[in-house]
């Protein structure tokens, strides 16, 4: 990373050499850009109830701390009274577009799985701790997510679906291989492992996935702060993203997240639905696909 730089090549590092007018004419191959609308991200999706949802749902007793290290189960404890408040100071910063310096600031933590080595690093699961309260915007944020996915994503994704799960396509695979075996013919699967997919989303990509699958413009803006910063000189603007990790000796030095969604970030499973859904588009689009005994359809 430092040789690329020193050869001013910064940003072509960055963007891992991603030519977005042709991701562009990929979505546009796939189907057209989702018709959306503009927001008022403060008083849309960040009222008194969405909060209070919010502090509900994720603000859980020993849950692990950000790098501010304040605990949002205490706002969980306090009374309405003082809910309201921290309410108030978080629209307020979603409207101001002022945020705290440390919420671009992640931990990560390398967990092991079971019986596995912990000698051996790389088979480790990076899990990032994020401020409480930043966590608590992406989730009144959410449903902006979840609306552009359930009008625009089709239903080839299952997960991470209301009223749905994974397993119902392992499921239908499994039946069109019994299919076809008792009519004695072959099925042909192919198969992706997308291995570190949520933190491999390079950021500029991204942004056209939720343009063109709906995702109102102002709520990416918010959400891509959170992300790339917000750039320019003003001293206050909130810097690019950061982590540090974990060790036994303490926590290394901040080092650049250059992209990624964020593995452990509550809204990375429902951003990726857009990606996700222009790779199976230009399959479905490229690929013929299977016919179906008794309906004679691909």
């Amino acid at each position: 990373r430092d040789l690329v730089r020193s050869r001013g090549l910064g940003d072509v590092y960055k963007r891992q050499h991603v030519d977005i007018e042709t991701v562009r004419a990929m979505m546009a191959w796939v189907k057209d850009t989702a018709a959306t609308r503009e927001v008022d991200v403060a008083e849309e999706y960040c009222g008194w109830e969405a909060c209070r949802a919010a502090v509900q749902q994720g603000f859980k007793k020993g849950k692990g701390l950000g790098g501010d290290g304040f605990d949002g189960y205490m706002v969980r404890m306090m009374g309405e009274r003082m809910q309201r408040r921290y309410w108030r100071i978080l629209r307020g910063m979603v409207r101001t577009q002022r945020y705290p310096a440390g919420w671009n600031e992640w931990i990560a933590m390398l967990l092991m799985k079971p019986g596995e080595d912990p000698k051996d690093l790389e088979r480790r699961r990076d899990i990032w701790l994020q401020c409480h309260s930043l966590k608590c915007v992406m989730r009144m944020l959410l449903p902006a997510y979840e609306e552009a996915t359930d009008k625009n994503v089709g239903v080839m994704q299952a997960g991470w679906t209301r009223d749905r799960c994974a397993p119902e396509w392992t499921l239908t695979a499994r039946i069109l291989g019994e299919q076809k075996m008792r009519a004695r013919k072959m099925c042909c699967r192919g198969y992706v492992d997308l291995g570190c997919y949520f933190m491999s989303v390079v950021h500029a990509v991204q942004q056209e996935a939720e343009r063109w699958y709906g995702v109102p413009l102002e709520v990416s803006e918010v959400v891509n702060a959170f992300r790339e910063g917000q750039g320019g000189e003003d001293e206050e603007a909130l810097k690019s993203l950061t982590g540090r990790y974990e060790t036994a000796y303490g926590l290394t030095d901040p080092v650049e997240i250059m992209k990624g969604l964020g593995q452990g970030d509550l809204a990375s499973p429902t951003r990726s639905k857009a990606l996700l859904a222009l790779i199976a588009g230009v399959v479905d689009r490229a690929c013929a696909g299977m016919s179906v005994e008794g309906r004679g359809e691909r």
